[in-house]
């Protein structure tokens, strides 16, 4: 039951609301219109969400290059290599294995043309950051391969506890006369081979257990990629030592962000919504307390020129509803005063125009307005231009303070940027002065 009310106070609140936006037309079709534009938004967010999630999790099903869970397909030459992360499950366990697929193979006169150039290339791009091979001082760069080269490079190293497994050189323990260490560059594609001599191999330490058969499973997929390299179909390694690898492909899981997007998206509509309601409100709030001296000074106006209170609602409704024709703007004061002429019209006694006037309107002055029209409109209008003319003198007088109020705050609201700006004029000034001495 608790529930209920307080849904039923929300549709109320949302109602009420609407009421005052929206004088005088269909509240209830209104509050439809609203919550059907609310569900709406609120549907398209969450079904845009869930679809991007969908499409991109599909997306990235389809991706998938392992075909069967035997096999791969290479891209042909030219269209570079891929990656792919594989799961090799032995008895021992599972094992991620990141492996880059290489293109076909080339031909054999652009073969030829690759090795010259990269046997040339070789010795600047080992020396790092030395001046030349012949005299290293710090890191060399061994790379496993080129980019735009399709070798693979293995090297070789005389001493490896001169040059470590990262390609770092120790030269705590070289005396002053230097000591040579032969580095051996053994370049392959397929089944041709061929060696320079250089510098430095890299190799692993001794590694643990699983390492030692990651290592193992890496191996067998490099000589089950060396025996068809020229294949389109690479039919990937059925065991690794004694034991059967299944392998399957970890692609990774896409889309549920877009979810929650679309989720967040769609509740935060909602909110919006509603929050523009209470803006709009909140603006009709303020139009109607900013224009309330302009309305008690022409009700004074006209009802000093000998119109009674009800000629001059009817009166100030006609001017407003010839501008609103005229200009097309809409005012909300003018707007209830509208609706009392409509009343007038109807027949409707004028005390009970007045009380829902003030109402409508909702606003401490009006109220006080439509008690003091009332208690005239009784006793008779002797007294009424003396009234009025009072309170329009206090309506304007409030106005007064409050837009002299609103200067001062924003005038405070300049202050801080102000002292900022001449914080920065100082330091302007002092900086040349210090740095001159």
């Amino acid at each position: 039951m608790k529930r209920e009310k307080k849904i039923f106070s929300g549709t109320d609140k949302v109602k009420g609301m609407l009421e005052k936006l929206y004088p005088g037309e269909n509240i209830e079709q209104k509050y439809r219109k609203y919550k059907s534009k609310r569900a709406k938004a609120f549907f398209a967010f969450l079904l845009l969400g869930t679809g991007t999630c969908i499409c991109v999790y599909a997306s990235s099903r389809i991706q998938g290059r392992l075909q069967e869970g035997t096999h791969l397909y290479r891209n042909e030459w030219g269209e570079g290599s891929y990656k792919i992360v594989l799961n090799a499950n032995t008895g021992e366990g599972a094992n991620d294995i990141i492996y880059e697929v290489p293109e076909r193979e080339y031909t054999d006169k652009e073969l030829i043309e690759k090795k010259e150039r990269i046997t040339e290339m070789l010795p600047y791009v080992i020396k790092g950051e030395n001046e030349s091979l012949a005299s290293v001082r710090s890191h060399l760069c061994l790379p496993a391969s080129v980019d735009d080269y399709p070798f693979a490079i293995v090297w070789k190293s005389s001493d490896y506890g001169k040059i470590r497994a990262d390609g770092t050189v120790d030269v705590s323990e070289v005396g002053v006369e230097g000591e040579e260490v032969t580095l051996t560059a053994q370049l392959s594609y397929g089944e041709q081979k061929w060696q320079q001599d250089f510098a430095v191999i890299l190799f692993p330490e001794r590694v643990s257990k699983e390492q030692e058969e990651r290592e193992l499973i890496l191996q067998a997929l490099k000589e089950s990629d060396a025996h068809s390299a020229q294949q389109s179909r690479w039919y990937l390694p059925v065991t690794v030592g004694d034991e059967t690898v299944i392998w399957k492909e970890n692609i990774p899981k896409a889309g549920l962000e877009f979810l929650f997007l679309g989720i967040a998206g769609a509740v935060m509509i909602v909110f919006a919504m509603n929050n523009d309601l209470q803006n709009k409100i909140r603006k009709r709030e303020k139009e109607l307390t900013e224009r309330y001296p302009e309305f008690v000074s022409k009700l004074q106006l006209y009802i000093g020129a000998g119109l009674s209170i009800r000629n001059a609602f009817l009166r100030i409704g006609g001017e407003y509803k010839a501008k609103k024709q005229k200009f097309g703007k809409k005012s909300f004061l003018y707007e209830e005063v509208l609706i009392a002429c409509y009343q007038f019209s109807n027949g409707r006694a004028e005390e009970e125009v007045y009380r829902k006037f003030a109402k409508r309107c909702d606003e401490i002055h009006y109220r006080k307005l439509i008690f003091l029209l009332i208690a005239c409109n009784r006793q008779g209008n002797q007294d009424i231009l003396k009234q009025l003319a009072k309170e329009s003198c206090d309506a304007w007088e409030e106005k007064r303070s409050s837009a002299k109020k609103r200067g001062e705050e924003a005038g405070t609201k300049l202050l801080f940027p102000m002292m900022l700006m001449l914080l920065v004029v100082m330091i302007l000034i002092l900086i040349p002065v210090y740095t001159g001495f």
